[in-house]
């Protein structure tokens, strides 16, 4: 039987939409001043290591094995999918079907996309690979190409453990699945820094090195859902450019989560973490980007009820709603009140006008705190307000 050799040079310039994504964060309406007057909080027990077994040591879940896309494939494709994934992991510098069915180019293509794009566990590999097929045109042998020597690999793969063992402990067999993703959500926007880096569009660069890009955001936030049993993906769109987020399950329902976006370091005000992007539907995603690029069909995100807003009572739908709100959650005795809502589309400019306007509703006709500095970001797009009360003195 005669091989033959080739080299797919650029892998389908398709194959990582997100290849480099450098996705803007929304562009907020302008942070007002109206009125001149993170820790990271760290639960450490470095006794507790991931057990190597199917359930979380750390909340007792059976541990997500496989990624989504994985379990749509047939047994064939599996087989294919796992022979590529341990491989790469292992940073073998190829892999061979010769005891099991050879795939065609075309399921190899759309394999190395899945694992490129939905792997959270894949470090160190480009998106060039050579492959050899038999006088049937199958593909026998598939060769890599990677960013580092396998030495470094393995290390990277023991150093990013480490890291997410260090978050995981933080958790805890009692929570819910809403709180075990806002943890995770909360724990890698306090620790990862929107910025460029060799890793940028991997779990290591968002955990190890703390910078990362979008693909980042998302790849660290299925490897840590994974972990503690919670089932999650990545999910591709268009925003000014290509772009990459989340779906993950709570209580059997999808929603769309996007952690670049609710991280603000760009903001003024970076000590916070936003849920602008938390726990949304299919529809309201759509509403600031379009999901497209993804090759095999994502799980209808339906149920609002874990929008962060909903979920903790935060949403108004008039000024006085607004009022009481804000007048609940501050605390005179903080240093920093940072007090978030959203309301609907209807009441949004009335709220926002009466309580920033100069008006007799403005919020220190009943907020009487004079020594204090009160700013505020509202997002015309999404109708959240946030305000920001401190002290004067900074």
């Amino acid at each position: 039987m005669k091989d033959r050799s080739k080299c797919i040079a650029a892998l389908l310039c398709t194959l990582l939409l997100c290849a480099s994504c450098s996705a803007p964060r929304p562009a907020y309406d302008a942070r007002v001043e109206t009125a001149a007057a993170g820790a990271d909080a760290d639960p450490a027990d470095e006794e507790k290591h991931t057990d190597p077994g199917l359930l979380s040591v750390y909340t007792g879940r059976e541990r997500i094995i496989h990624t989504y896309a994985y379990e749509l494939l047939d047994e064939d494709l599996k087989t294919v999918y796992d022979r590529i994934s341990e491989a790469v992991s292992e940073g073998r510098e190829s892999v061979s079907f010769d005891d099991c069915v050879r795939p065609t180019f075309e399921q190899v293509e759309y394999i190395y996309k899945l694992i490129h794009n939905d792997d959270y566990r894949l470090l160190g590999t480009t998106n060039r690979f050579r492959y050899r097929t038999d006088k049937e045109d199958k593909v026998c042998e598939l060769r890599f190409e990677y960013l580092y020597d396998k030495e470094k690999i393995l290390r990277m793969r023991t150093e990013l453990k480490a890291a997410a063992d260090k978050i995981l402990s933080g958790l805890s067999a009692d929570m819910s699945d809403y709180d075990i993703v806002l943890y995770i959500h909360d724990s890698i926007i306090d620790r990862t820094r929107y910025a460029d880096s060799r890793n940028e569009n991997n779990a290591y660069g968002a955990l190890v090195e703390k910078k990362a890009k979008c693909q980042g955001y998302s790849k660290a936030f299925c490897y840590l859902c994974a972990e503690a049993g919670i089932p999650s993906l990545t999910v591709l769109g268009m925003t000014d450019t290509e772009h990459m987020w989340n779906e993950a399950e709570i209580e059997g329902s999808y929603c769309h989560f996007d952690l670049t976006w609710d991280d603000p370091d760009d903001e003024h005000i970076a000590s916070y973490v936003k849920y602008d992007y938390f726990g949304l539907t299919d529809e309201e995603i759509e509403n600031y980007r379009s999901i497209e690029g993804n090759i095999f069909t994502l799980p209808e995100c339906a149920d609002d009820s874990y929008d962060y807003y909903t979920y903790n009572l935060l949403r108004v739908t008039s000024y006085d709603e607004a009022k009481a709100l804000i007048l609940k959650g501050y605390d005179s005795k903080k240093k920093m009140n940072i007090i978030q809502m959203k309301s609907d589309e209807e009441s949004f400019t009335e709220i926002t006008e009466a309580l920033f306007g100069t008006g007799e509703k403005g919020i220190r006709s009943f907020l009487k705190e004079p020594g204090k500095r009160i700013d505020y970001v509202i997002n015309s797009k999404n109708h959240v307000i946030k305000l920001f009360i401190s002290s004067s003195e900074k």
